[in-house]
């Protein structure tokens, strides 16, 4: 806030939506530098118009409620953490909204947490639990808590009570712009930085664990769980999400796991799908919080809502966000052991796929080490094979690097948390914690993340093996493409060495008729073709010499040094004797 002191925050806060409240602050804000007095009727119906869209009116034109959402009131926008914050989340709710979808979008759950009820009576209201996206908006804009006053009767209180929803899980899964836009619209005013980093930090996957108790503002308190994980699926079809982002790309990433031909990923075809799960759990106290959970599903999930619904109708309501492992005969209140609860049931299956997605790169990369061994003696002939594998090998070291700034994002998220957030969950005040449930939460999360690093630690060392030590690996495929263009040269050198010498067999014919071509006159006889083959046999013989003299002409040069320098010396031979007569 504004005036940088915390604000007394209760049910009060939980039934008003940020988006109402904003325009009030600031036209109540204007008006005090403005010394113009307004009542609160005039304020609240300038709020109302100040937001109110209308279906005619082009996107383009108007300000949308998700951009009037994140940039909230002057000078938020320069303190939200990521400076694309604004433009991710707007850009992704101002695209084209689904028009005539009716089928369920979410699942809410609303529970009293009050002692005096039973458990039958502790649904907020008797609704259908899953959602379409106008559902979802119409039951988000009701008031979530009943306030009464002190002169009631005791049968009034009680009916009151009932009416409260303490506890909301909010599951959202493969998030769509409507939902989103619905969510926003409705959002509480304490909710309002929650959810501008809750859905930032989904749509751009990343990953984020922590615990957030702001110093200004309201006094609530954030547990955030964000992390980006693969899955891998044998599947002849590849799914690709149908959402966007606001880069207008498909928001998660698809593709087939690369394979060489004969191998065993041929005849398996493996599909990796990017994925990601967001929690995040807020509130002011212990008895009033909100879960807010966003899961991909775009590839065949069964953490849909048709899932949850289907098993409704068998076993009772479950819990979405804890994948169905509690049920309204198993609720957790308090909001840490919830998360906590939570953190570990979704990273045991994090966990599961990150295993599933090592086992299978090493015995791919093995498989082309055993039975994929080039020869040494590479000719022609095989060099679509380097080829091949040269291209398999790129392939897999930039997935590799993928899944390893992903895993290595998580783990160090997650020690960061170790770090600085845990002992919130470990401590009640300055004492230990004696909830039995969240110790045993927080020592099966921290034996999972073992595991993940022994799997990052793994997944770095096939990168490595890949690049450095596989005779498979880059370097190998660079000699062999050095291979390949030295053949390439020698095969250039023996087709010129060809044609060099089919113009040298074809000089002396060609020099014969050039010869007696010419103008009458010229030649000293009169040309005939005897003398024309005379003159190609001449000329042949020449050719012949030239091309030995060409070759020789060292070893004759020499030749004929020694001869020169042996004539000289009997020469000079003579000349000494008659000197030595003399003397």
């Amino acid at each position: 806030m504004i005036d940088g002191q915390q604000e007394k925050s209760d049910t009060e806060a939980e039934d008003r939506t940020y988006l109402d409240w904003l325009p009030e602050y600031l036209d109540s804000f204007d008006s005090f530098n403005n010394g113009d007095e307004k009542d609160g009727k005039q304020l609240e119906e300038s709020g109302a118009r100040r937001w109110e869209r209308d279906e005619n009116e082009e996107p383009c034109g108007r300000r949308g409620i998700a951009r009037v959402f994140m940039e909230g009131m002057t000078g938020d926008e320069a303190q939200l953490p990521y400076r694309d914050q604004v433009d991710v989340v707007a850009g992704f709710v101002e695209q084209a909204v689904e028009k005539g979808c009716e089928k369920p979008v979410a699942l809410l759950d609303d529970r009293k947490s009050g002692g005096r009820l039973p458990l039958k009576q502790k649904d907020f209201r008797p609704r259908s639990w899953s959602l379409t996206t106008k559902e979802l908006q119409a039951e988000l804009s009701k008031p979530r808590f009943k306030i009464t006053s002190a002169q009631e009767n005791s049968a009034q209180s009680a009916q009151d009570e009932a009416c409260d929803a303490e506890r909301r899980i909010l599951f959202l899964p493969d998030l769509i712009p409507s939902t989103m836009e619905a969510v926003l619209a409705t959002a509480p005013r304490n909710h309002a930085l929650t959810l501008k980093n809750f859905f930032y930090k989904y749509l751009t996957s990343k990953a984020a664990i922590g615990v957030t108790i702001p110093s200004h503002g309201f006094k609530v308190f954030t547990f955030d769980l964000h992390i980006p994980f693969y899955v891998l699926i044998e599947s002849k079809e590849l799914f690709q999400d149908y959402r966007k982002g606001s880069d207008h790309k498909p928001l998660r990433r698809s593709s087939r796991l690369p394979s060489l031909s004969g191998s065993n990923g041929s005849l398996r075809p493996l599909c990796l799908y990017e994925s990601q799960v967001s929690v995040t759990v807020t509130g002011i106290d212990h008895r009033v919080w909100t879960a807010y959970g966003s899961f991909d599903t775009y590839y065949g999930s069964s953490d849909s809502v048709q899932a949850y619904r289907a098993t409704n109708a068998l076993t009772g309501r479950p819990d979405p966000l804890a994948a169905g492992q509690l049920t309204a005969h198993n609720l957790i209140w308090d909001p840490r052991e919830y998360y906590f609860k939570v953190f570990e049931i979704r990273i045991q299956q994090v966990g599961r796929e990150w295993r599933a997605i090592l086992d299978q790169m090493e015995e791919d990369v093995d498989h082309s080490r055993n039975n994929q061994n080039l020869p040494l003696n590479i000719d022609y002939s095989t060099t679509r094979g380097v080829r091949e594998i040269g291209a398999w090998n790129g392939e897999m070291v930039t997935l590799l690097r993928r899944l390893i700034g992903k895993l290595g994002d998580t783990v160090e998220a997650w020690d960061r948390f170790q770090k600085k957030d845990v002992a919130y969950f470990l401590f009640d005040d300055d004492l230990l914690t004696t909830s039995s449930l969240l110790e045993s939460s927080i020592n099966e999360v921290d034996n999972v993340f073992l595991d993940l690093k022994d799997i990052l630690r793994k997944l770095r060392k096939l990168e490595k093996g890949l690049c450095q030590d596989s005779p498979q690996g880059l370097n190998a495929v660079y000699d062999h493409g050095n291979h390949e263009a030295q053949i390439f040269q020698q095969k250039s050198a023996h087709h010129i060495q060809i044609l060099t010498f089919i113009t040298i067999a074809y000089l002396p014919l060609t020099l014969a008729a050039n010869m007696f071509s010419t103008t009458p006159g010229v030649l000293p006889f009169t040309p005939n073709f005897t003398r024309f083959i005379l003159c190609f046999l001449i000329l042949a013989v020449l050719v012949l010499m030239s091309i030995a003299a060409s070759f020789r002409w060292r070893s004759w040069a020499q030749r004929i040094l020694r001869y020169l320098c042996c004539i000289r010396r009997k020469a000079d031979v003579p000349k000494d004797l008659e000197q030595g007569l003399g003397s």
